[in-house]
């Protein structure tokens, strides 16, 4: 009896796990990202903000805006 060939496949639900934690991620950049724009930067510039330094502090976005 021979055994199935399982290389190279994997299975749907680890694929969709990885699509579910990659949409995580972008959801919560997004809602980081936001509290930039609030206080004023472009939204372009809030994602790279969020990657260099969290979210913003009061005087914060004085500064870097």
């Amino acid at each position: 009896m021979r055994m199935p060939d399982n290389h190279g496949s994997t299975p749907k639900g680890s694929r969709r796990t990885g699509w579910a934690v990659v949409l995580s991620l972008f959801v919560l950049w997004t809602v980081l990202a936001n509290q930039w724009v609030e206080q004023g930067c472009e939204v372009g510039e809030s994602y790279g903000l969020v990657l260099s330094h969290g979210t913003p502090d009061l005087l914060e976005a004085l500064v870097l805006c």
